[in-house]
This record gives C-alpha cells, structure tokens and sequence, in this order.
C-alpha cells in the first residue's frame, strides 16, 4: 500500500508537471475554504485544497482531492508547502468532466463510479512529507456535493490502526487538468 509521504510526493510532483503543461485559467487558483477533520480527539482545520483530474479509459476516471491546513500554502506550481496536517483521497466516477454529486465508498479494488480507492490523512507533517501521525482508510465513506465552482465534501473513514477521521470541507479546490 503507498505511504502517505509517497503519495503526497506524487501529487506533488504531477502539480509542478500539470502547472508546466497548462496555465489555470478557470479563475479559481485559490482553492480557498473553510473546514476541519478530527483525529485523536482533536480538530484539524482545512483551508484549502485542490482537484487534480488523471483522466481515465472506458467508463473509468480519476479525480485526487488533497485538503490541507492553514499552516501550508501553494506554491507558484499548485504544490503545498510548509508544514501542516492534509487528507488525500482517490476518488473514481463514469463522469470524465468531474466528479458527480453522492456519496463514494472506500473500495480498493475497484474503479467503478462512485468508489475511492485510497484515503490517506496526515497530521504534523514537515516539509520533507514526515508526519507525526499518518495513516490510510481501510473503510468509509465521502460525500460530495458541488455547485459551480464550490464543493461541499464530508468525510468518515476507518484508518489502518482503528483510528476514526470524521470532517468537512466546504470551498473551493484549485483544479488541475489531465497529466
């Protein structure tokens, strides 16, 4: 299973690759909100995020949405820096313009409509993608409701180690195209 530092460096990496490639010109570079996850007892605030579409074959397409913390920024490149605490999820839809308005539940082996593949949360992470705390869904579920440029997700999900992650985000996600 991919560890949260190898997934944040993926993303991370295809943002600078995707930024090179197309300018975004959707006027919604921000990718500015409002919301929080909690872990341990505690609240994480989410303030920001991003969509970056992988595109897909057949019925089958890739959305990857990564929330973070007030604590981290986004680069000229679309990249988090700083440090802080995110949640990265995998999601698949039949939609190739974007992901539909339900519910998607943790499934990892499948690509079909409304699934997510991986989740991963992450909580005191450094800049070199070490985290005090991080983990990956075993089971859950995202709920996502979009209008326009805004999305509304709420989230629950079972980690590897028992843990619950429960939050929301409500903003907007700054997009990114197919690789």
């Amino acid at each position: 299973m991919k560890t949260f530092k190898s997934i944040l460096l993926f993303v991370f990496a295809t943002c600078v690759l995707i930024s090179c490639d197309k300018d975004d010109d959707n006027g919604d570079v921000a990718g500015n909100g409002t919301g929080s996850f909690m872990y341990d007892g505690n609240d994480f605030a989410l303030n920001k995020g991003s969509i970056i579409n992988y595109g897909g074959s057949g019925n089958s397409f890739n959305f990857d949405i990564t929330l973070g913390s007030p604590s981290l920024s986004f680069d000229q490149f679309g990249d988090f820096d700083g440090t802080g605490d995110a949640i990265y999820f995998e999601l698949w839809t039949d939609q190739q313009s974007g992901l539909k308005n339900g519910t998607y539940n943790y499934d990892p082996s499948s690509q079909s409509d409304f699934t997510f593949t991986i989740a991963e949360v992450g909580v005191g992470c450094d800049t070199n993608g070490t985290c005090t705390f991080q983990d990956s869904a075993r089971s859950g579920s995202v709920t996502i409701n979009r209008s326009g440029n805004n999305y509304s997700l709420s989230f629950s999900f079972m980690t590897d180690t028992d843990e619950v992650i429960t939050g929301a985000y409500e903003g907007t996600l700054r997009s990114f195209s197919d690789i």
